[in-house]
């Protein structure tokens, strides 16, 4: 015969946390996710995610509680983390956010010199969208220095 009862009992702890959670949060988690290791029946946890909206999980906090942390990556991208309990049980809810990128120097109505280098720059580094930072930076000084009357 399996015994399967302290698992089986973290498996409905940590269900009834996740039914706690889906009557409690607005809005909805667009996954829930029940972990209970079997090396580790005691110790369930579950985990809620929810699509690029941190402000879900600042919603989420009101309601739950728990500390909101964020960490970037090294793609740029923005983890951020609720960590609380319900019932006992251990609850992460997440989202992860894109990278942002620098904006460019913009004006309504550039001079034929900027659209010129613009042009330059993009045959030399191609669309603007998909420039590092470190070439967003590079064509921005050079704008703003052209702006301050410098040379281009």
């Amino acid at each position: 015969m399996n015994d399967n009862g302290p698992h089986l009992a973290s498996y409905q702890a940590a269900h009834d946390a996740a039914g706690h959670l889906i009557a409690a949060l607005s809005p909805l988690p667009h996954h829930i996710e029940i972990r209970c290791s079997a090396s580790a029946p005691g110790k369930p946890r579950v985990r809620v995610y929810t699509h690029k909206n941190v402000d879900a999980l600042h919603a989420w906090q009101a309601v739950i509680g728990g500390e909101l942390i964020s960490e970037r990556w090294d793609s740029g991208q923005m983890h951020w983390l609720l960590a609380t309990a319900v019932d006992g049980i251990p609850v992460e809810a997440w989202t992860l956010l894109d990278a942002v990128a620098e904006p460019l120097p913009v004006r309504e109505k550039c001079s034929p010199a900027e659209v010129a280098v613009c042009a330059r720059w993009m045959d030399a580094h191609g669309d603007p969208e998909a420039w590092s930072t470190e070439v967003r930076q590079a064509y921005a000084n050079t704008i703003a220095n052209a702006r301050a009357g410098g040379a281009l």
